[in-house]
């Protein structure tokens, strides 16, 4: 997930097989881009264009995920007679459609809800995701689409609660009953950057927020921009020194190790490379645990930690527009 695709990696012609191809007169060209994205995490930056931001309860960060499907062609159907006289059925694949695909998006938020409530009913039809369809080819701009701009219609995700009996008990020994929920939201114009060197890594967008649940009805839409992978950035501050590093007032004090003292964003987590050439500092000097890996996000992507929601976001505007 946090490798970078290089455009090198989608297909090489050694020297040999050129001055093969040179030699021969033949000819070969390079098949086009299909319309691709990040899987995994991307980290969404909202912007409130109507309603109250606090109806939202992912807040104006959070992570989202997307994925993408290739669709099945129709199966063809024969009837066989054997030589004893017998017929059976005989169903034939005809493999996967390169040519049409499905996307899936789906937030934490969503996500959270569906999993803290494991064993409550659901009204039929809901989920934490929405799926529909994916654009095949980039366009000229190459900008992929999803949820809107003609596309498709299927971009709601939803899900309707009931109150969930979770078989604990609180302090006064009464039982825990988690409240019904009825949650829907909407993504629409969902537009996503895809080269053989960004495959799908910036998406923007806009997104609708009902909270449907009786009593506490509320609506929010935003704008969104996002960034794959998602990458926090909130480094802590250390320092190797002298105190009671098991908290037992028996034993002596000793070398207490990586106390953390405070933490602060640092963009150098966003850095695609790993830290090299890193030396702990002498005991009492603060330091930060060297970054062993990259952040895996694209080197060409201008970043900075964004100190409000503790990730590493784009610090340019993004390539797939603006939402």
């Amino acid at each position: 997930m946090k490798q970078r695709i290089h455009d090198a990696l989608l297909g090489i012609v050694g020297l040999a097989g050129v001055a093969f191809f040179a030699l021969s007169g033949a000819s070969c060209e390079k098949p086009a881009m299909q319309c691709a994205v990040g899987h995994g995490p991307f980290i969404a930056t909202y912007t409130v264009t109507s309603g109250d931001a606090a109806c939202y309860p992912g807040g104006l960060y959070e992570e989202i995920g997307f994925s993408t499907y290739l669709q099945s062609r129709p199966k063809t159907t024969t009837t066989v007679t054997n030589t004893a006289g017998e017929q059976y059925t005989v169903t034939t694949s005809e493999g996967a459609d390169y040519n049409t695909r499905k996307i899936a998006l789906q937030s934490t938020t969503m996500g959270d809800l569906l999993q803290s409530r494991a064993g409550a009913g659901l009204k039929e039809g809901g989920a934490a995701y929405t799926f529909g369809t994916y654009t095949n080819l980039p366009n000229a701009d190459n900008i992929c689409f999803a949820f809107g701009n003609g596309e498709t219609t299927d971009n709601v995700a939803e899900l309707d609660v009931e109150a969930f009996d979770t078989g604990e008990v609180d302090d006064m020994m009464m039982p825990i009953i988690e409240p019904a929920v009825h949650y829907r939201q909407t993504w629409s114009n969902v537009r996503l950057f895809v080269t053989e060197g960004v495959p799908g890594t910036q998406a923007i967008g806009e997104m609708t927020f009902e909270n449907l649940t009786p009593g506490a009805e509320c609506t929010v839409s935003f704008k969104f921009t996002s960034l794959y992978p998602a990458v926090p950035c909130i480094a802590d501050i250390l320092v190797d020194q002298m105190g009671d590093c098991d908290e037992d007032p028996m034993t002596p004090d000793e070398l207490c190790i990586g106390v953390v003292v405070r933490s602060e964003p640092d963009n150098a987590l966003c850095n695609s490379k790993a830290e090299e050439g890193w030396t702990k500092p002498a005991a009492g000097t603060e330091y930060k645990a060297a970054r062993v890996f990259g952040s895996g996000i694209n080197p060409d992507f201008k970043t900075k930690c964004d100190a409000d929601s503790g990730y590493c976001v784009l610090d340019e505007a993004s390539l797939a527009g603006t939402p």
